[in-house]
């Protein structure tokens, strides 16, 4: 009869797990090990399946295997290597000699030794972050029109986790982006719409949806005209927005402007006490009427929503009473936005 004799294929072994490891939070009397080991065979030339073999952790001391550390099965990485591990509830403070051995369909001579020594910890670790990212708010900035070439925002990012660092911040005006700190401002705004976000970033996450905030620097009295008819004056005084107003005390007096592509539009205006009303329409359809009557300011009146966005607009007198024009703002699609 033939007999067939099988023995085990001969692997090497080697430890991988930490030389030492220190307990999360003061206190700890366990902390969690990730031991690892590697194995490799072919030392006959001829390779075999690494997911036959099997691997302990022991205490090389008492010889004891270690809980929840026996008879692992091995991951196999690559021709003729592979790897095993577990996690172990190891005592602090201690200091352990390790011994790797391996078992199925394989054996190793000798097997594989290692020392891991684990410590207390007496302080506080930083928490780690989260896995959140920040969400970027604006506690302050500009309104829909902005009678100014300049505005303020200010900001900050939630959650603030104890132990992260602090948040930095990029803030991008029309598409042009720079790094910012709160609170920030910016200048040298032309006239027009204008789109201002701020992306806060923290331990490497940054806001994927930034707070944002649109804003319209109206045109001064230059971007209306007046038609022929009852007299309009054009005056200059340091109390109009921009220095220029288009003044009248006339019955039908008639401003214009050419618009195009408008998502809302606003007067700036100046009020008294007994100033008249005016109508605007656009086209020929009447999209508000505006009173100018009030304590002596400088006022922006936002006008209805828009059934259209283009087109020629009128600005109309309807009594023979003081009217005082300063400004015409016109909110569209903002360089920079989506």
């Amino acid at each position: 009869d033939l007999m067939v004799t099988v023995v085990a294929e001969e692997a090497v072994v080697e430890y991988a797990g930490p030389a030492e490891i220190t307990a999360t939070k003061p206190g700890d009397t366990r902390v969690e090990v990730p031991l690892r080991a590697t194995v490799s065979d072919g030392a006959d030339n001829s390779f075999g399946d690494l997911t036959h073999a099997r691997v302990s952790f022991l205490d090389a001391g008492t010889g004891e295997p270690l809980p929840g550390c026996t008879d692992l099965a091995v991951s196999q990485v690559g021709v003729g290597t592979g790897t095993a591990g577990c996690s172990y509830s190891a005592e602090v403070d201690t200091s352990y000699q390790l011994r790797v051995e391996v078992g199925g369909d394989y054996y190793t001579a000798p097997p594989a030794t290692g020392t891991l020594v684990t410590r207390a910890t007496t302080t506080t670790p930083p928490t780690p972050p989260t896995s959140e990212v920040p969400d970027t708010v604006l506690r302050g900035g500009p309104g829909q029109w902005l009678l100014a070439s300049s505005t303020t925002v200010v900001f900050d990012a939630q959650p603030v986790q104890p132990g992260q660092p602090a948040a930095t911040f990029v803030c991008t005006l029309d598409g042009v982006a720079t790094p910012c700190s709160s609170p920030y401002t910016v200048t040298g705004l032309g006239q027009g719409s204008h789109l201002l976000t701020v992306a806060a970033t923290v331990a490497g996450r940054t806001d994927p949806s930034p707070a944002r905030v649109v804003f319209t620097v109206p045109a001064g009295a230059k971007a209306l005209k007046k038609k022929a008819g009852p007299r309009w004056k054009k005056v200059r005084t340091p109390r109009a927005y921009l220095g220029q107003a288009w003044t009248t005390r006339a019955k039908g007096a008639v401003l214009t402007a050419k618009i195009r592509d408008a998502q809302a539009l606003a007067l700036v205006v100046g009020t008294t006490p007994t100033s008249g009303r005016v109508k605007i329409y656009l086209g020929k359809k009447l999209i508000g009427t505006v009173n100018l009557k009030g304590p002596k300011a400088t006022r922006v009146v936002t006008l209805p929503p828009l059934s259209a966005s283009s087109g020629k607009l009128r600005i109309v007198t309807t009594k023979a009473k003081p009217v005082n024009i300063q400004g015409l703002g016109t909110a569209t699609t903002p360089p920079g936005a989506p």
